[in-house]
This record gives structure tokens, C-alpha cells and sequence, in this order.
């Protein structure tokens, strides 16, 4: 048997033990796209050989100078989620495809099991619309395959981003896996590669650490010193030097980014701390300060007036908000509210806001901006939550999308047109490379557990891996999340066209019934369907 090819959409995950990849899809020979976008497709391959080959790939193409290819490798999980629903690639543990790896000019083909690559096409803003093709040859020395890819580009342009992404960057991560000192010149150069990463993927906010960020720390343990803000004390009054936070700023909106959110001012699962602060070289806060205390009170009043100037002089107040701590719980309402009050009335006119699901918390005005669970959307909705953020982290685990490694891509990829549905005016995961164990205990090689040795679902921590030259090495599923919110820009484009009305109608009717963040197509080319639809509409 010679090689096999199967033209493939990017939602399709090529898993290394099937007969055949996607066996309901005869064929995608064909997408469309908007100017201005990132499309992708792929192509699977296959040798009934008993040997392994080494294997050569080109291809031809008007837009190859536009084109990048990268093979999809395989990572182990041995935990793939706690709960299930039938909407899943498998339950079990064992190797998925996630990492999006160079494509060397020459690589091995292993017999008789599957694998792909993936063609990302940037599709110029001022290309010329019409049909581009794509000829892929791939050759080994004993025989050679070819399959065609016609690539339809519209007329209408992708509009900008309209909604905010936020992917909770830990420094600590970059420090601890390519052993920098925090702001030494080469960790500068590995986060600027991050950040334009994110940015690139259409994350529009982020998570800036005034001070070491409260999050994910064991009670009585601390994570390595992560602080922005510099801190002394004379004759009994504190002195801040903003010094590295105007450079990080200053930085992050050269990258693309267009706003802050500085990380927790209280500990994360109650508010009842203060997070690790150094001042003059020494933690004066941390576990064993009370979140209430007068000490770290009198730091916080001392902070906001010298913080706020700071913000004011370069032009960043009305791009930040602030954050007190992350999910407080029902039993944790009392002190999180007198925190939060608190620091509101200190970070004022910029706001506060929080993940959480408990509902009862925005009803009593104990959180004016809850970036809420996105199985919770419906119901904060229709308490009439606006602007309406969203999140979702280790769960849900079933009925709703997510972006965990046993998930069919096509599910993960459906984020953008549920938070259009919702008018979301944002949406946050708290893991863009978080490659520590649960609870920061220490590092971890995210080449080898993708789920903090088995205690998060497999692809929650992080959506990038870390190259061996300090920049990110993309995942599948992080670029299915940027897709998603080009398709969220797409009908965004389709609403301001024809109304919103007609948008929200067209969602429903290419379900076949009300489409909600539980109610969704579960195809892997339903949503290549949805946009082809939107093209059709908006060029009209």
C-alpha cells in the first residue's frame, strides 16, 4: 500500500490509532475565508508500510509566501477529566495530538498510523478576492501522493476584535523552565516573544503583577517573586517605585495589548490574606497577614494615590481593572465584601471585578463586575449582568465547550459563537503556561504532563509548551481558540450587516433549534458550515 492523504478542517484531531481520521468526512477539499484572517486546514497522512519512512512535504500555491506548515505531535495525558459526556475524541488516558511543531525538510512517516500537518494561511487584508489553490505533494522514496486544497477568499474583511480575551501569563513558569532572574534582559526578551504570542491569538488584556500573584499557592508556601511595583520604608512611610511596571506596560502596548488587569490584592479561595509583597528585599506580606489587618491596610491606602497618579499620567486609568481575589465562595462572602469595598474605593474609577459563580454575589452588589463560570452565562444574564464576562477552567467538565486535549476540536472552536450569543463582553482562562504542579508546588515538564501530573484535566493548564530558543511552541488547541474568535469577528461582521437579529436567527437555524453555551452542532465541519454561510451573507 503507497502513501494515504485526507484533506482535513483545522477542527479535526488526527488521533495516532484510527483506521481512518474523521471516516464522516468524505472529503474537504474546499473553505472560504474573510480577508484578513488566519484559515487553516490539514492534511493527514498515511503509509501501509512496514517501515518506517523518511518523508518529504512542498506544496504550491499563490499564497505560499503567506502559508506556514507545522506537524502536529503527540502528548501524553494520564488524566483526561473527571467527568464525561458522549461528546469526546476518548475517555481514557494515553497520546493526543496538541504540540504544533516545526516541519523539518526532511521527516519520518512511523507505518500504518495516522498523523498531520497543518497549512495556516495569513490571508493578506488587501488580497484580491477570489479562489487560491493549494497543491500538496508529499513523497517518500518509493512513492508520492498529491491532494488539492481551493481556498475562497471574500470580499468582506475580518473586522477588528470586538471582545476581550484574557490568558493569565505566569512569569514564574518562564523563570523556572529557562532558569531567568525575573526582569533580567533575556527573561524581557522571552516575555516580549509571549506576549506577542498572545496578542497574536487575540488575547486583548493582560494579567500584570503588581506583586506576586495569590494564585495557585499552597496555604503557608509561596511562589518565586514576581513584583512590578518596588517597595521601601522611611522613617514610617512607604515609597513605590514604578520603574519596571511602566516598562512591562509600556512593553505589553508596543505587543498588541490594550489593557491590564493587575493580579489579586488578596488570596485566592477566601480573600483572607495578603499576597507575598517584598519590601526593602524582605516579604513583609504574605499568609500571615491578615487581607483586613491595619498593617496592610495602611501599605494599600499608602499604594493607590501614587498608583493611580502613575495610571493617570500614562493615559492607562481607563484601560485597567483591578482584581481582590480569585472565586470567592458563599462562605467566604463577608470578608471578600469588605475587601472588595475596599479596594474599590482605592483603585476608583477603575473597577474591580472577579471570577466567581455565585449569582447572590452581583444581586447584592458585593461583586459589580463577576466574570462568571460559562455554564452560569444564561443565568447571570438574565439577571441582567452587563458588561457579561465569562470563564471556565478544570470545569465543566460536560455539556459545555472547553479546551481539554480529549475534546473534538470542533468543541473548543465553539466558544466564539456561544459568546456571541450572549453578547459576552469578555472572556478569561487562567491558564496560558502554567507549567507548575497543582498548587505551584514546583515545576513541571509540560512536554511530559499536560495535567499537572494528573490533577487538572488534560490541556487545562496551558495552551502554549515552551521552545527550546525562549519562544512558545503553539497547540492545536490554542489555535482553535483563535479561530473562535475570528468566527466570533465574523458574526459580529454578519450582525452589523444585517442586524443582530438575523445573526442570532442564523445561529439557530444552522443548529436546527435555540443555540446556547449547553445546545451546540457537535460535527467537526459545522462550524467551517457556519462561516461559509456568514460569507455567503455578508457579501451579498
Amino acid at each position: 500500500m503507497t502513501l494515504q492523504l485526507k484533506l482535513l478542517p483545522s477542527t479535526v484531531k488526527v488521533m495516532p490509532g484510527e483506521r481512518e481520521p474523521a471516516p464522516e468526512i468524505a472529503a474537504y477539499t474546499a473553505g472560504s475565508a474573510l480577508r484578513g484572517e488566519v484559515f487553516a486546514f490539514q492534511l493527514a497522512y498515511s503509509s501501509g508500510r512496514e517501515f518506517v519512512e523518511a518523508a518529504r512535504f512542498r506544496f504550491e500555491s499563490p499564497l505560499a509566501e503567506f502559508t506556514g506548515v507545522r506537524r502536529a505531535g503527540l502528548i501524553p495525558t494520564t488524566l483526561t477529566a473527571w467527568k464525561f459526556d458522549d461528546h469526546v475524541i476518548r475517555r481514557e488516558p494515553g497520546l493526543f495530538p496538541d504540540p504544533l511543531l516545526p516541519l523539518p525538510e526532511e521527516f519520518q512517516i512511523l507505518p500504518c498510523r495516522w498523523n498531520s500537518l497543518r497549512l495556516t494561511v495569513h490571508v493578506p487584508p488587501e488580497l484580491p478576492p477570489g479562489e487560491y489553490k493549494f497543491k500538496c505533494i508529499l513523497s517518500t522514496a518509493g512513492s508520492s501522493a498529491e491532494a488539492e486544497f481551493r481556498l475562497q477568499v471574500c470580499a468582506a474583511a475580518l473586522p477588528p476584535q470586538s471582545i476581550e480575551r484574557s490568558e493569565w501569563l505566569h512569569c514564574d513558569a518562564l523563570m523556572s523552565h529557562y532558569r531567568l532572574n525575573f526582569w533580567s534582559r533575556e527573561f524581557r526578551r522571552v516575555l516580549k516573544l509571549y506576549f506577542r504570542n498572545q496578542t497574536a491569538h487575540g488575547c486583548t488584556r493582560l494579567l500584570t503583577p503588581l506583586f506576586t500573584p495569590p494564585l495557585d499557592t499552597a496555604v503557608g508556601c509561596e511562589r518565586p517573586t514576581v513584583q512590578l511595583v518596588g517597595v521601601s520604608r522611611r522613617d514610617g512611610r512607604y515609597r513605590f517605585d514604578f520603574t519596571r511596571l511602566d516598562e512591562w506596560c509600556q512593553m505589553a502596548l508596543q505587543c498588541g495589548y490594550d489593557s491590564f488587569e493587575f493580579a489579586h490584592l488578596f488570596t485566592q479561595w477566601g480573600a483572607k490574606c495578603a499576597p507575598k509583597i517584598v519590601v526593602d528585599g524582605r516579604n513583609c506580606f504574605g499568609w500571615e497577614s491578615a487581607s483586613d489587618s491595619p498593617e496592610y491596610r495602611e501599605f494599600l491606602s499608602a499604594l493607590f494615590p501614587p498608583l493611580n497618579a502613575f495610571l493617570a499620567e500614562r493615559g492607562l486609568t481607563g484601560k485597567c481593572v483591578f482584581h481582590a481575589s480569585d472565586e470567592p465562595q458563599k462562605v467566604d462572602r463577608e470578608i471578600y465584601a469588605r475587601n472588595a469595598a475596599f479596594l474599590r474605593k482605592l483603585c476608583a474609577p477603575a473597577p474591580v471585578t472577579d471570577a466567581l459563580s455565585e449569582l447572590d454575589f452581583y444581586r447584592d452588589n458585593v461583586c459589580l463586575l463577576p466574570v462568571c463560570c460559562i455554564n452560569e452565562v444564561p443565568a447571570f444574564e438574565a439577571a441582567g449582568c452587563r458588561p457579561l464576562w465569562s470563564y471556565y477552567c478544570c470545569g465543566p467538565e460536560t455539556e459545555t465547550t472547553n479546551r481539554f486535549l480529549h475534546y473534538p476540536g470542533g468543541r473548543t472552536r465553539m466558544l466564539g459563537a456561544q459568546l456571541f450569543r450572549y453578547d459576552c463582553a469578555g472572556f478569561l482562562h487562567w491558564g496560558y503556561n502554567f507549567w507548575l504542579s497543582r498548587l505551584s508546588r514546583h515545576a513541571i515538564d509540560p512536554w511530559k504532563t499536560p495535567d499537572a501530573e494528573g490533577l487538572f484535566p488534560g490541556g487545562d493548564p496551558f495552551l502554549v509548551y515552551p521552545g527550546a530558543d525562549g519562544s512558545p511552541v503553539d497547540s492545536i488547541r490554542h489555535e482553535l481558540l483563535r479561530e473562535a474568535f475570528q468566527d466570533h469577528r465574523a458574526l459580529t461582521l454578519l450582525a452589523e450587516r444585517r442586524g443582530r437579529p438575523f445573526a442570532e436567527a442564523l445561529l439557530a437555524d444552522w443548529h436546527g433549534g435555540p443555540f446556547s453555551m449547553s445546545s451546540y452542532p457537535a460535527a467537526d465541519l459545522a462550524l467551517c458550515r457556519l462561516r461559509d454561510r456568514i460569507h455567503c451573507e455578508v457579501t451579498r
